[in-house]
């Protein structure tokens, strides 16, 4: 379980507070600190308002406006995420919200909506590239019942009820109606496939001890920071909040697995949990060709940390929340996942021909030629993550060559050879420390492999042929972990 926690803590720290007790907040990042490649969005925002075309330098637009009148509203409260941190801020009289960041790819949703609109059900995608968006509300259905508040199903809830979907994982899922009266908060987390390609698919269902008090008072403190002021010091100040709040931890209590046919249970449980962390496990139907089943936890194994950081009286609510697994599980409506394409796969040959990023040639047949094993790390000059990761990419290396193998960076942004993209992935490089192998990314190498996220890596044999499953995020331990399994494979 030790495996998933972390994952979770990926996915949370520094993400949106959750909106209250029995609320629902499901990962919209990839796992293992992965930055998000671009989905870019349809809307295009200087079409119909064109203030959307004036978007300050190193900055992103939101524009929030009314889906029917097309004019701009004020007051929605506006969340735009990385991996690990979430901005939040306010749209003005012009509908606008800006957030001051660094070249990346981000994600965009309206939290809450001024009275009289419906929060909506969409996300945006932005992208250096797509810098700008517009997100259009809906009003508020009058019939809705007094107490409740508009909400995304999936990603938000209603103080009556709780219906959460889960299509990475497939299911549905409706909460007991007192869930509700949880005096901590509940959090829902759609992880899909931890390792692309494995037919293992997961979602978790979280505890946080805090009260609905704490929970108001960290997201008035982080709605009273000024957005317009010093962008850096407010995102510190934000994660340092958001951190305070976590602190406590999330502490699973359910977990569901959907399995392909032919994978059985405790293989799958068995690099994620302990025989005592678990104290059930049920089967919950089957759809498609995949089999799905509940995993309740044990409350009496809880790591120390989140012992000495809850009250006794949020871990008994914690313990009551597993001993009703039964009970969620018979709420629980299994479906097909949605598992994205693995476009490489086992097997698969990648050849390909490029340059290095001072312009010698470079083919892929002698790139991998007299090397065991080729860990190919994809990364970019706007992705934090893979940045953070080289100095330990470069240790890692050194390790490679007295196996056999190597390490070999593929810039994708360089794609091109854009000269200023070149310089600046060059001078990254040496910042860091890096003397590794370091080659531009192809048009025809990119839609091979049709990245989902950054840091991506692949490993090789000397012919080229994939050897195992891809790493999505920085994870160095899984590195080396699939280095072991690919050096097996080749013998």
């Amino acid at each position: 379980m030790r495996k998933i926690i972390s994952m979770i803590l990926i996915l949370t720290m520094g993400a949106a507070l959750l909106a209250g007790c029995g609320g629902s907040s499901q990962g919209t990042g990839t796992a293992g600190g992965a930055a998000t490649a671009s989905s870019v969005s349809t809307a295009d925002p200087a079409a119909d308002n064109p203030v959307a075309a004036e978007v300050p330098e190193g900055s992103y637009v939101i524009y929030v406006l009314d889906e029917e009148s097309g004019d701009p509203i004020e007051d929605a409260v506006v969340q735009f995420c990385s991996d690990t941190l979430c901005q939040t801020g306010k749209s003005d009289a012009t509908g606008k919200a800006v957030f001051e960041s660094d070249p990346g790819n981000y994600t965009a949703h309206v939290l809450k909506a001024p009275e009289g609109y419906d929060v909506g059900s969409e996300e945006f995608d932005l992208t250096p590239e797509v810098r700008s968006v517009e997100i259009k509300l809906k009003k508020a259905d009058d019939t809705a019942a007094d107490g409740d508040e508009a909400t995304d199903e999936g990603t938000s809830y209603t103080k009556t009820s709780a219906s959460w979907d889960f299509p990475k994982t497939g299911f549905t899922l409706t909460l007991p109606a007192d869930f509700k009266d949880c005096k901590g908060q509940l959090m829902a987390t759609d992880y899909g496939e931890l390792e692309l390609g494995s037919g293992v698919v997961w979602a978790s269902l979280g505890y946080i001890g805090r009260t609905d008090e704490e929970l108001k008072s960290a997201e008035e403190e982080i709605m009273s920071l000024d957005f317009e002021g010093d962008p850096e010091g407010v995102a510190q100040k934000q994660a340092d909040i958001s951190n305070e709040y976590y602190s406590v931890g999330v502490i699973p209590f359910l977990f569901v697995a959907g399995l392909k046919d032919g994978i059985e249970l405790d293989a799958a449980m068995d690099p994620y949990f302990g025989e005592d962390e678990v104290a059930a496990t049920g089967e919950l139907g089957k759809a498609g060709s995949f089999s799905f089943y509940y995993i309740a936890m044990n409350p009496d194994v809880v790591a120390a940390p989140y012992k000495d950081a809850n009250s006794e009286e949020m871990l008994a609510e914690y313990r009551s929340l597993t001993e009703r697994a039964d009970e969620i599980a018979a709420a629980i409506t299994v479906k097909e996942p949605d598992i994205p394409e693995v476009p490489v796969k086992i097997g698969d040959v990648l050849t390909f021909e490029t340059t290095d990023l001072d312009g010698n040639p470079v083919n892929s047949e002698d790139l991998f030629a007299g090397h065991k094993v080729t860990m190919i790390n994809v990364w970019g000059t706007w992705c934090t993550h893979c940045i953070i990761e080289l100095p330990d990419l470069e240790e890692l290396s050194h390790e490679l060559e007295e196996k056999g193998c190597q390490l070999v960076g593929l810039c994708d942004d360089a794609l091109g050879g854009d000269e200023a993209i070149l310089n600046e992935a060059k001078q990254i490089l040496e910042e860091n420390g890096v003397t590794y192998t370091n080659i531009v990314q192809t048009e025809d190498l990119r839609q091979t492999l049709q990245l989902s996220a950054f840091p991506t890596t692949y490993f090789v044999d000397s012919e080229g042929k994939v050897l195992t499953l891809p790493v999505v995020g920085r994870d160095i331990d899984q590195y080396r972990a699939r280095i072991d399994e690919a050096l097996a494979i080749v013998g």
